[in-house]
């Protein structure tokens, strides 16, 4: 069985996964953890252009992390540029695909990483079914607000593109199961 705890834990069957990836705690990006404790797998790699002391700051506090509700896979995606990170969580912690739509713009300044006013924004928030991943798309300059919902598959490449008349801010998928009428 697999159960979700927000977006930054699953527990699924015997193990539970938990991402790491902020500037308190850059000792690992996501791992796998025994009911018991026991660390059993640790991913701690970041894209090669993004390194630390910058990458966990980034990946961390302005990313959007979604597991598949089956817990078999990962999605951390950034709010700035539009960057989508997947991982494999079948029998230990595999990195699947980055797919790159717009490229992240940062300042750095001493021990600070902060992004310019205008630049790009990515995702606003993120969520799954395990075949597909949605997301509130910007891919603008405009910081709150997204009138868009892209689809994406498992491996990050996008499927649709929904244009709606709202400004979104937070995404949900609800899915509704029926099974047969007894006879």
């Amino acid at each position: 069985t697999t159960r979700l705890v927000g977006s930054e834990m699953c527990i699924r069957d015997s193990s539970y996964y938990t991402h790491g990836s902020n500037s308190q705690q850059p000792e690992y990006r996501l791992a796998k953890w025994s009911k018991a404790g026991e660390l059993l797998d640790i991913y701690s790699e970041y894209l090669e252009d993004i390194k630390p002391p910058f990458s966990p700051t980034l990946f961390g506090s302005y990313s959007l992390k979604c597991f598949s509700p089956d817990g078999t896979l990962f999605v951390e995606a950034l709010q700035f540029g539009d960057i989508m990170d997947i991982f494999d969580l079948n029998d230990s912690i595999r990195h699947r695909v980055t797919k790159r739509f717009h490229q992240p713009e940062i300042i750095i300044d001493g021990n600070m990483t902060t992004t310019p006013d205008n630049a790009v924004r990515g995702f606003r928030d993120i969520t799954s079914t395990n075949k597909r991943i949605y997301g509130i798309y910007q891919g603008n300059r405009h910081y709150y607000w997204s009138k868009n919902i892209g689809v994406f598959d498992w491996d990050g490449n996008p499927l649709r593109l929904y244009h709606t008349d709202y400004d979104l801010t937070r995404l949900c998928i609800c899915l509704l199961y029926t099974s047969p009428s007894p006879r």
